[in-house]
């Protein structure tokens, strides 16, 4: 099958069709030559009597699909005419993977981000890795999905899961190693009173089944080692103040703590090295944190991050 670009490939092994995204240098990012590719593929798979079911995969083992290739909607959606062509050429892919009159089976392995995630569930079957990592990431852009994608989400994951995935954008993450491939890219992360983060209650471990107690104290440690690496201040249950020209702000970081989920948030802690005069900036990954154990202080937090 000759296809438009190199980075889409098909090839058949048997009865067996393959379609493998080949991006890998930006962890699978659908390109506009890459959608048209992808239509093409399944068109002709569709057709071929040979093919009795279709995997989907992406290469290099760190992402199946991260979503579009952003780097060239400045060249190919810059206008409404370059919109409606990227929006045609959208919609002609996912009516020929729609009309798949064969099983598709989704192979996943590290990302499936944004679109990935809309490639995953119209696939008949999906069968992931555990170091898997699903998000949607369209909230923190400021950004819609459509009604079909959002129709076979709920379908699949339930209204509940569809809603979080959706309203916080969050990348669901278990183990600490999912951190490391992007060590490099969160370094640049630049500001000149140096750049300051949390935990949140995936980043323990809580949510996997480990084989001994050490392992998830590593998992722990590693995490600690990427936030070093990064160059980033991970507070916990611990402040830092900002000064300038004779004043300062309190930054302060707990730990999670949340209404229903681990809880070793201590803000009292956190608060030690703090007077109540400061202005204070608390950074806490949970909201109910807010209402629980923040609003009742004696300390007045002026601003709190959640």
């Amino acid at each position: 099958m000759k296809l438009n670009t190199e980075k889409i490939i098909a090839r058949k092994d048997g009865k067996i069709g393959w379609m493998i995204i080949n991006n890998p240098e930006k962890r699978n990012a659908i390109s506009f030559s890459m959608r048209e590719a992808m239509t093409q593929v399944f068109n002709e798979y569709n057709k071929d009597p040979e093919v009795r079911v279709l995997i989907l995969r992406g290469s290099g083992g760190r992402a199946f699909i991260s979503g579009a290739d952003i780097s060239e909607f400045k060249d190919i959606r810059s206008n409404y005419d370059a919109e409606e062509k990227y929006a045609k050429a959208t919609e002609i892919m996912t009516k020929a993977m729609n009309a798949f009159k064969k099983p598709i089976l989704a192979m996943i392995e590290g990302y499936c981000v944004g679109g990935g995630v809309a490639t995953a569930i119209a696939c008949d079957m999906r069968i992931a890795t555990k170091d898997t990592k699903y998000g949607i990431p369209a909230a923190k852009l400021g950004l819609a999905y459509g009604f079909d994608n959002l129709r076979q989400l709920v379908e699949l994951v339930g209204p509940s899961n569809a809603k979080r995935i959706l309203f916080t954008g969050d990348l669901v993450n278990n183990r600490a190693e999912e951190i490391y491939p992007w060590i490099d890219i969160f370094k640049k992360i630049n500001a000149t009173q140096g750049v300051y983060s949390i935990l949140g209650n995936h980043d323990y471990g809580d949510y996997m089944r480990w084989e001994r107690k050490e392992d998830k104290i590593n998992n722990m440690q590693m995490l600690y080692k990427a936030h070093s690496e990064m160059g980033w201040k991970l507070l916990l249950n611990d402040s830092h103040f900002i000064e300038k020209d004779g004043q300062r702000i309190a930054l302060i970081g707990v730990e999670n703590w949340g209404s229903g989920f681990r809880q070793s948030g201590d803000l009292n802690k956190a608060l030690k090295k703090v007077d109540s005069n400061d202005f204070k900036i608390l950074m806490s990954h949970d909201p109910s944190h807010w209402e629980a154990k923040v609003l009742p202080h004696p300390f007045k937090i002026h601003l709190t991050l959640s």
